[in-house]
């Protein structure tokens, strides 16, 4: 049977309304961070003034939280809890320039995600226009890594007791790894949202700072909070889950979702994925189907003691938004949890002559029901069409979930995609989420699938189709024959 999870998330802020106060180095930045020394350019200690005019010291204000500049907009990013006390009345960066004191700059809220914490706000007038000091960074749309080596970077006041706007700020620089995955709701009653874990402790007013990739200097999430509990249950080979030294971070991709949504720019990090690959290809192509940006995943429902499949159809509109989401087959709960992850996704859009279009894919969630001692490779045959409309994705009729053995070492999620042929034929399966040693696993079993083609206009064509297979370890109690001493 399934471990059941008690954890809890301590998000770290100080309740205030909105200032932003950025910590700049005293050279000109205005490009994209590409080192360690220029994330100083793009963190932004969120404060709030206790004085109206500044004096010999500066402002007066209260320490609250970080965000991070994501372009030459102006555009930030934070936690939306960072915002929680923010009721009325402007909010405001102060950006440091050179030789200069420092000033203020008006900061509006964009667009909120409050049930899974994410938050865009805007300098007005532009400072990437004026003379201050700053950069931006880049988003990148891989998932996390299991090991992944990541940087928590943040500023906070050298004084976390009177602060003000003229002290030093210290920069905080953790290293550590990525070492695990959990889903939380953020909010009472709210939907899942994934998080990743990394083996650093979160301090006082980190949250809203970006975690960011060692190697290639891109946000991969947002400081969420210190993790608070043990994970009883930790993934194969990886270190205890534990408190203390463990935070917690919200991935990028929900984040992506929200700027996509608005309508908002942001510069793509240069993977080297499978899917950034295949991106690469996709744009020398007057005819593409969508390419996924930002996929979550979705857990097992609490109650579940076997697995299901989920069988989705949506449509992915020309800004790359996804919607009109139908539910073809599997369990209410399953379908619910399914459903609530998809609703995040974003695309590239689909091109038909070099123009954006809308199109449909098709979408495949299983959740592995298979007890571990079982040697088939479990098979769901779908003895009918599942959708017949003139504008569907792709479809399965067969489907095979990969060795049942897994369960009893991994625990997760693999998603895979893979393009249609109008025979309904599945090439070019790419990995857009691996996780050893389920990667190559699922992978395999994925080649096996039958599909019917997607179709445009009533007309059979080329379409994506995403699987996202997801793993549970069970727990296995062996029975020891009578007489027999345990081991």
């Amino acid at each position: 049977m399934a471990i059941h999870r008690s954890k809890m998330l301590s998000r770290v802020a100080l309740a205030a309304a909105l200032w932003v106060f950025c910590a700049q180095e005293m050279r000109p930045a205005r490009e994209a961070v590409e080192s360690d020394a220029g994330l100083a350019d793009a963190i932004c200690p969120i404060v709030y003034p206790l004085d109206q005019q500044a004096g010999e010291k500066g402002y007066h204000y209260i320490f609250y939280g970080n965000g991070f500049f994501i372009n030459k907009d102006g555009y930030l990013i934070t936690a939306a809890h960072v915002l929680s006390q923010l009721r009325e009345g402007p909010a405001f960066v102060l950006l440091r320039l050179p030789m200069a004191p420092p000033r203020l700059v008006e900061v509006k809220v964009v667009a909120q995600d409050k049930e899974h914490d994410v938050a865009v706000m805007r300098a007005t007038p532009n400072p990437f226009e004026g003379k201050y000091e700053v950069k931006y960074l880049r988003l990148a749309t891989d998932w996390p890594q299991q090991a992944q080596a990541v940087l928590a970077a943040a500023a906070r006041p050298s004084r976390l007791k009177n602060p003000r706007s003229f002290d030093w700020l210290r920069q905080e620089r953790p290293s550590g790894v990525v070492v695990g995955f959990q889903f939380e709701q953020l909010e009472k009653g709210s939907r899942d949202t994934e998080l990743f874990l990394f083996n650093h402790a979160v301090l006082l007013g980190e949250s809203g700072a970006p975690v960011v990739s060692t190697e290639t200097k891109a946000a991969i999430g947002i400081v969420e909070g210190q993790w608070r509990h043990m994970n009883p249950l930790p993934p194969a080979g990886a270190m205890a889950v534990q408190d203390p030294g463990i935070g917690a971070a919200l991935p990028i991709h929900y984040a992506i979702a929200l700027l996509l949504q608005e309508g908002i720019s942001w510069q793509r990090a240069g993977e080297a994925s499978a899917g950034a690959a295949a991106e690469r290809a996709s744009e020398e192509k007057e005819n593409a189907v969508p390419l996924p940006l930002s996929l979550v995943t979705a857990p097992f429902p609490p109650n579940a003691l076997v697995g299901s499949e989920v069988v989705l159809d949506a449509r992915v509109d020309s800004s790359g938004r996804i919607s009109d989401i139908h539910v073809l087959g599997g369990e209410k709960a399953f379908a619910e949890k399914a459903v609530s992850a998809v609703e995040t996704w974003s695309f590239k859009p689909a091109r038909v002559k070099g123009k954006a279009v809308e199109a449909r894919v098709g979408i495949t969630f299983q959740f592995a029901g298979a007890v571990p001692s079982a040697k088939e490779h479990a098979t769901h045959e779908y003895g009918k069409l599942l959708r017949d409309a003139p504008e569907r994705g792709a479809l399965p009729v067969v489907t095979v979930e990969a060795d049942p053995r897994l369960t009893k070492t991994v625990e997760g999620s693999v998603v895979l995609s893979a393009q249609v042929d109008e025979k309904g034929e599945a090439s070019a399966i790419q990995v857009l989420r691996g996780m050893d040693p389920a990667t190559m696993a699922t992978r395999e079993a994925v080649k096996q699938w039958k599909f019917e083609p997607g179709k445009r206009g009533g007309v059979e064509t080329e379409s994506l189709a995403i699987v996202v297979a997801t793993y549970r370890r069970v727990v296995v109690i062996e029975e020891v024959p009578p007489g027999k001493a345990p081991h």
